[in-house]
């Protein structure tokens, strides 16, 4: 059944030749329109290559951003941001990257996730939508943008059950 998941999961990020297991250089392959695979076959010729990985353009990792947005005049209540916090890991499977967005004319919380699992995006919007049903929550595929004035950038990883915190 995880199997199937996770060859599903990858044939939804654009890789289907993930799909299936890659050949490794030591083990012979056909070629010249050989079809045979058993190298004591006398149509069957090899060629050895330098490295054990095809030449393949690796596909861009999809990933889904949450983009939360509070009203300004929403009182801060940190038990609820626990819970919020406490139930976006529970969904996102542990780890989750939340980024504070700030300018002068707003704030907004995203969250991105790397390790999308399609099914739980729902469950992740009512979640932020029960902690916070004022806020407006926008699911994209994440992008890298451009920074156009300085920024500041404190990175602070947490996990489920154990917080952690890096520099």
């Amino acid at each position: 059944m995880a199997d199937e998941a996770k060859k599903k999961a990858i044939k939804e990020l654009g890789r289907p030749d993930l799909a299936e297991p890659l050949p490794l250089a030591s083990q012979p392959q056909p070629v010249n329109g050989s079809e045979t695979t058993d190298p004591r076959d006398p149509s069957f010729t090899t060629t050895t290559t330098a490295s054990a990985q095809p030449n393949v353009t690796p596909a861009t990792p999809r990933a889904v951003v949450y983009d939360i947005t509070v009203p300004k005049d929403a009182k801060w209540m940190p038990e609820k941001a626990l819970a919020f916090i406490e139930h976006v890991l529970s969904q996102m499977g542990g780890t989750a990257v939340l980024r504070i967005i700030a300018d002068k004319t707003s704030v907004r919380w995203q969250m991105v996730d790397y390790l999308v699992e399609w099914e739980n995006v729902e469950g992740v919007v009512k979640g932020i939508r029960t902690i916070h049903p004022e806020a407006e929550v926008a699911v994209s595929d994440f992008q890298h943008s451009a920074f156009i004035q300085p920024f500041h950038r404190l990175t602070m990883p947490f996990t489920l059950g154990n917080i952690k915190v890096g520099w």
